[in-house]
């Protein structure tokens, strides 16, 4: 017999722990109406009751877990990143092996943390790992993108963390269209009312100059993973930043708003950082994110049309996790559409008269002071909409890498070998890991690339291995380090020069490689697109060496020796 109620009483924990029930716990109340009393994690539970029993089941034996949970705005992130309802999750095929995939073999508390850093944790899922990197501050996070934002739920079996982001096993990430997702698109929001213009950083480089309280910087897509951003005053210079330098996960495929609020004189300056969604639209809806940026005002709600659409909306870091942004969307016409003092039917602003049309995405923050609160609208349409979602999928960078590399081939001679190092040390760069992983590896494989005998390369570019990084949760390091490297590099290189002409004459076949036994699958669409494996395409083909020709691809080959290795 399925024990859901120990699984239940996980959550009822977990709950506690989050302040999330305002009513004494007590022997008489069962875990269930515990449960159905809590909206802010209805998700969860209804995604436990809808999958496999076999999960509660299993959560409910004796024994020791750790469960990583997604927060109700976790599965929120996620439906918008598909471009469905939060609802539709619940009839996801893979709900059940997601589920699993958050549940972690042992019990791992926060202090065991930093014993794993760097390492991989089995889950219950089979041979599927989650990767695990402690920073400096202590901060852990999953897989590269996910956080622990809330730690050390004890439960009876085990422990319960809280996470920012559905962790999604590399299964799933295939099912759905996002392994590939490379970038993050990023932008700042200028709402202290008192702070001077500013100037933004991005790593070191000035990216946003003269930004007015008021303002957004607009979408700047940069490569996911860790970036350092400081603001300082314009006019002055990195050294003199009132925020930051402070470094930034920024997880792919996801549009990131960074917002600086409070106040210069009351030394309440801070910055705080949310998602903006970009669902699929039928074509009378719109999208808004609503974000309360107004120091000193209580909570908020967004009433839609007489019904509270988004309720107890707080000013950041004044409810726990609460991160003071919320993301919906509806249909048009709005015929009422307030932002109200939480609870009450006091009016803080009204949004009925907006001007908001359908297919567009908007970003309303209340800001102003508490004695005059202000809209601030920013709006992206459609068409914008849809360049922002081919960023973080490459599709801008693979033009930028193509642009690159023919300008390198105009100028470029030598060994494939001399080719990659003189693109690697280039003021445009495309093949720094790639330089890096040949001298890391076997010297077998830089012998071969700068020998006499003719070859074929199929030569990943750096946002190439960005992405193998991204979802198999390695470091750069741990891949340069890895026994699966020199294999890795081998399995790009055949024997003989192949133009991309001959690659096209191959679609069905199976060309070998100089890693033994192991063959690179060719197929060719009808509008004449190449692929490698079925999923990794050309960004430039028939740059011209001594020794044979390269072509650029925008994914890493994996062996089924490395996919074996690393659970995929």
């Amino acid at each position: 017999m399925i024990k859901r109620s120990l699984f239940l009483a996980i959550i009822s924990v977990l709950m506690l722990a989050l302040g999330m029930t305002t009513q004494a716990q007590d022997a008489d109340q069962s875990i269930l109406e515990i449960a159905q009393g809590t909206g802010d994690l209805s998700t969860l539970v209804a995604a436990v009751e809808a999958a496999d029993p076999a999960v509660a089941e299993t959560l409910g034996d004796e024994g020791a877990y750790t469960v990583l949970a997604p927060s109700n705005q976790a599965f929120v992130n996620l439906a918008a990143t598909l471009g469905v309802e939060v609802d539709d999750l619940l009839e996801l095929p893979a709900l059940t092996n997601i589920l699993l995939y958050h549940v972690l073999e042992g019990e791992f508390f926060a202090e065991d943390f930093a014993d794993l850093d760097g390492e991989f944790a089995l889950t219950l899922l089979d041979d599927n790992y989650v990767a695990v990197s402690v920073a400096d501050d202590g901060t852990v996070t999953l897989n590269d993108v996910v956080t622990v934002i809330e730690t050390d739920v004890d439960a009876t079996n085990g422990v319960v963390h809280v996470i920012d982001d559905v962790l999604l096993p590399q299964a799933a990430l295939e099912d759905f269209g996002l392994a590939f997702a490379l970038n993050s698109n990023v932008q700042v929001l200028h709402f202290s009312p008192d702070a001077p213009n500013v100037d933004v950083y991005v790593d070191g480089e000035l990216a946003v100059a003269d930004l007015a309280f008021g303002e957004n910087s607009g979408y700047l897509t940069v490569p996911a993973g860790s970036h350092e951003i400081a603001v300082a005053p314009t006019g002055t210079t990195l050294d003199d930043a009132v925020i930051g330098p402070a470094t930034f996960t920024f997880n792919a495929g996801q549009s990131v708003n960074i917002a600086a609020i409070g106040s210069v004189e009351a030394a309440t300056l801070n910055v705080t950082v949310f998602n903006q969604a970009f669902p699929l639209l039928e074509a009378n809806e719109v999208s808004t994110t609503v974000f309360h940026a107004l120091e000193g005002a209580p909570a908020i709600d967004v009433v839609l049309n007489g019904d509270v659409a988004v309720e107890e909306l707080a000013y950041p870091f004044t409810n726990g996790t609460n991160d003071g942004a919320f993301n919906l969307w509806f249909e048009l016409p709005a015929d009422n559409l307030t932002v109200n003092v939480s609870g009450e039917d006091s009016v803080i602003l009204d949004l009925t008269e907006a001007g908001l049309v359908a297919g567009n995405y908007y970003l309303i923050a209340v800001g102003g002071t508490v004695d005059a609160p202000t809209p601030y609208v920013f709006t992206i349409d459609s068409m914008r909409a849809t360049e922002l979602n081919d960023a973080l999928y490459g599709e801008e960078d693979e033009m930028d890498d193509m642009e690159a590399t023919e300008e390198a081939s105009m100028s470029m001679g030598g060994t494939i070998a001399d080719i990659v190092f003189t693109s690697a040390t280039s003021s445009n760069p495309e093949f720094t890991i790639l330089l890096e992983a040949i001298q890391n590896a076997d010297p077998a494989v830089l012998d071969a690339l700068q020998g006499t005998a003719p070859l074929t390369v199929f030569a990943p570019t750096d946002t190439a291995f960005s992405n193998l990084l991204s979802v198999t949760g390695m470091s750069a390091d741990d891949l340069l380090a890895s026994d699966l490297l020199t294999d890795i590099l081998l399995y790009h290189v055949v024997s003989g020069e192949v133009d991309s002409t001959s690659v096209a004459g191959m679609d069905g076949q199976f060309v070998p490689t100089l890693l033994s036994g192991s063959n690179i699958g060719v197929s060719v669409a009808d509008d004449g697109t190449i692929l490698l494996n079925d999923i990794v395409g050309f960004v430039q083909t028939d740059i011209q060496a001594d020794n044979g020709v390269i072509h650029v691809i925008d994914d890493v080959l994996l062996p089924q020796s490395a996919l074996d290795a690393l659970g995929f």
